[in-house]
């Protein structure tokens, strides 16, 4: 087997496929080389590795970048991560001068944070409940296909899940080391408003519409 086989191709996917084809296409694969169900056990950790890649952001934007789809360093992942955050922060700012830029960056990245960890939380749940359908499932006779294909589901969201924790542990290893960044910003003036003007006549209008 080619170790060096694009990982676009062991999934059967495009280079510019949607997050959900991605992951169908790894659903289908999975089930297809599962050793459960007689496919090569080489061939199901491809599958794996290549899903493990394509399924995070970051390490597929690297991956179509340098073509690395081994462990990513600490380094070059976090430097990638900080180049989108910075970027996208800087084009949603309407004056650096007065827009706190680390206090975003850090802002963006704790939502991310965030939603992995919730992430965690649902997949640790759905896999509990697939964990008890499969144990109270029987088959009278015959092999057990349900079975092999909620085991099949049951490996899936584990790893997710373990990826997810390590998203949520990167993420947090990105905020202490943003942390040591600050960026001075202007206070923006105070907004005046100009809609009502106290003069003689308005003052006379109020005093003649009061009934004593």
């Amino acid at each position: 087997m080619d170790k060096k086989r694009n990982l676009y191709e062991v999934l059967g996917v495009n280079k510019d496929a949607a997050a959900i084809e991605i992951k169908k296409a790894y659903r289908n694969k999975s089930k297809e080389h599962h050793p459960d169900k007689g496919g090569d056990k080489d061939e199901f950790a491809e599958v794996a590795h290549a899903y493990e890649i394509l399924s995070d952001s970051i390490k597929k934007e690297i991956y179509d970048r340098t073509g690395v789809s081994e462990q990513v360093p600490f380094g070059i992942k976090l430097s990638s991560l900080m180049d989108k955050t910075l970027f996208a922060v800087l084009k949603k700012c309407p004056d650096p001068e007065t827009f706190d830029i680390i206090g975003e960056m850090t802002n963006d990245i704790k939502n991310k944070k965030f939603k992995m960890s919730e992430n965690v939380k649902l997949g640790e749940k759905s896999t509990n409940n697939l964990k008890v359908v499969h144990g109270r499932l029987k088959v009278n006779s015959g092999n057990n296909l349900l079975g092999v294909t909620l085991t099949a589901q049951i490996e899936l969201q584990e790893g997710q899940i373990e990826q997810a924790k390590e998203e949520v542990e990167f993420f947090t290893e990105a905020i202490k080391w943003l942390s040591d960044y600050s960026y001075e910003f202007d206070q923006p003036a105070p907004e005046i408003n100009r809609g009502f003007t106290i003069t003689e006549t308005n003052v006379m209008q109020a005093l003649s519409d009061i009934k004593f």
